[in-house]
């Protein structure tokens, strides 16, 4: 009973690995201020950041 749970646990986990969930993430910000707008400011910093923390795996793309 004990491998048959192991050898479960051992393919949930390689179907994780290369499941779509380990893909590249693309949010897209609809924004209802113009570019030069401090809100705007800060949703392309925030943008930015993402991109950095995650290493470039997800991207936010603001629309004004």
């Amino acid at each position: 009973m004990k491998k048959v749970l192991f050898v479960l646990i051992g393919v949930f986990f390689f179907m994780g690995l290369f499941s779509d969930a380990m893909a590249k993430t693309k949010w897209d910000l609809h924004l209802n201020y113009p570019a030069g707008n401090f809100h705007s400011r800060g949703a392309q910093q925030f943008a930015d950041r993402v991109s950095a923390a995650t290493g470039g795996e997800g991207s936010v793309n603001n629309y004004v």
